[in-house]
């Protein structure tokens, strides 16, 4: 039986996020796997082409600020269909504002900078619950 995972969080090659999908496909998973926005889309393109089996994954645009409802509700029963189950998630997202650590420490970041990874890179795993 085929067992579907939803990766959140791919960047590049170097990724965690990349390295929890290349173990989770030696497992013979699914994969639907989420790039922040369409900046990342050739990147996406480039890492599933890289691998033998591209049948088993799928790359999605996901802004994780704004459309964690959005990609359960339409985009991930428009891949894998109305009665499909994701068997694993990886909440592998991580932000920060470019500004946040100007001075090269934590002490130098702004509260708004601050709000703002926790927001992306925290709040969006509780969302997906």
């Amino acid at each position: 039986m085929t067992r579907t995972a939803l990766v959140l969080g791919v960047a590049n090659k170097r990724s965690i996020a990349w390295a929890c999908i290349e173990s989770l496909l030696e497992k013979d998973f699914k994969i639907v796997f989420t790039y922040q926005s369409d900046r990342f889309a050739k990147t996406a393109e480039n890492l599933i082409s890289s691998k033998s089996s591209t049948a088993s994954l799928v790359a999605v645009s996901c802004n994780v600020e704004h459309e964690i409802p959005e990609l359960f509700d339409q985009r991930l029963t428009k891949i894998l269909g109305e009665s499909a189950k994701i068997d694993a998630v990886i909440h592998s997202v991580a932000y920060a504002p470019p500004d946040a650590m100007k001075d090269g420490t934590l002490l130098g970041t702004s509260r708004e900078s601050f709000l703002k990874a926790h927001d992306i890179s925290s709040y969006s795993f509780l969302e997906l619950a």
